[in-house]
């Protein structure tokens, strides 16, 4: 029988993706069939290099509050309503702080009149009562003085006694002594209080001045306004009528120009992006993206499994990133909805 002489198998050279792949051919394959192939292999999708990252649109609650509690007496807005700078939102009913402001202004009043009252001194009708016994004293000091004169005149022809005479000049120097007394007795009347007891009752007076203005400011806090820029009403917390505890937060506000977009990127992505970057942020049903730029990225990974830095955990490691909308984009969206976030051209994408 005779023996069959086996067919070598023939290579060939293709390069496929920048190297040189060898192919040994079998007797009977096709040359065609492996170029197709080759083909097929050369043609496996390009990963997309800007896939983007899902997220969603936040926005900054301000919580408008009253320090003193009392019952909701009236709300002045409504969930989703556009709210104009220091407009009024509601009104609490606490009657007890109109009662202490108006207890203030009057122990204000009395310490202003009680340090006026002190600095001018002792009231018309004491004044001229001392001014009284003060020319009563001044007469009986001028018959002292008379009746002195009158007996020293008579000692010298021993008319007298010298008994006489000694108890007329004691008499006379005691009405000088109680002239004296008056006039310093009205000088002092006429000049009220000390300096120093005048000068506390002014400081009295300030203190319950300034005890007043906290009296008031408590009482116009039962109003409350909107913050100095443009909002929108996210929630009302209370109805009018409910007894609202101090501190408790009655409206939940967001300024009307201010949103911004949060979604998580993997580490290697974020390693590309820096704070001031311009990103393009698509919602669902709008054709045209619009631009937000970077102004946070966190310093830890979040959402991630037991820490472990091997080459597998690291891919399942994301990092929250936050970037705000343009005004005019904030003014007519909405907080909540779910966004794509991509890099702006020109970013170094």
């Amino acid at each position: 029988m005779p023996t069959r002489t086996p067919t070598p198998h023939r290579k060939v050279f293709v390069p496929v993706r920048g190297w040189r792949h060898e192919w040994q051919m079998k007797p009977g394959v096709p040359i065609l069939a492996l170029l197709g192939a080759v083909a097929l292999t050369g043609c496996e999708p390009k990963a997309d290099p800007n896939p983007g990252w899902p997220g969603y649109l936040e926005s900054e609650v301000i919580q408008i509050a009253a320090p003193e509690a009392g019952y909701l007496a009236d709300l002045k807005v409504r969930r989703g309503e556009e709210v104009a700078a220091e407009a009024v939102l509601f009104q609490l009913d606490a009657p007890t702080l109109g009662f202490e402001k108006d207890a203030a202004g009057a122990r204000q009043e009395a310490g202003h009149l009680k340090a006026q009252d002190a600095a001018q001194g002792e009231r018309l009708e004491v004044v001229r009562k001392l001014q009284a016994n003060l020319r009563s004293g001044e007469v009986a000091l001028d018959l002292a003085r008379k009746e002195l004169k009158r007996v020293q005149g008579l000692v010298g022809s021993n008319a007298v006694a010298r008994e006489q005479l000694d108890r007329a000049q004691a008499e006379a120097e005691e009405q000088e002594g109680q002239v004296e007394a008056l006039r310093a007795e009205l000088d002092l009347a006429q000049q009220g209080q000390r300096a120093l007891q005048v000068q506390a009752l002014e400081q009295e007076a300030e203190a319950l001045k300034a005890n007043l203005s906290a009296a008031t400011w408590r009482d116009q806090q039962t109003v409350r306004k909107a913050p100095p820029v443009p909002t929108r009403v996210l929630d009302t917390l209370f109805q009018p009528g409910e007894w609202v505890p101090a501190g408790q937060p009655v409206v939940l506000l967001r300024r009307s120009d201010e949103l911004r977009v949060r979604f998580f990127a993997d580490p290697e992505a974020v390693a590309g992006l820096s704070l001031g970057q311009q990103v393009r942020v698509r919602l669902p049903g709008e054709a045209e993206a619009v631009r937000a730029q970077i102004n946070r990225i966190a310093d830890e990974a979040e959402y991630t499994p037991p820490v472990i830095y091997s080459r597998e955990q690291a891919a399942r490691l994301v990092i929250l990133v936050e970037a705000e909308l343009e005004p005019k984009d904030a003014a007519r969206l909405h907080p909540g909805l779910p966004v794509t976030v991509e890099l702006q051209e020109g970013n170094g994408e």
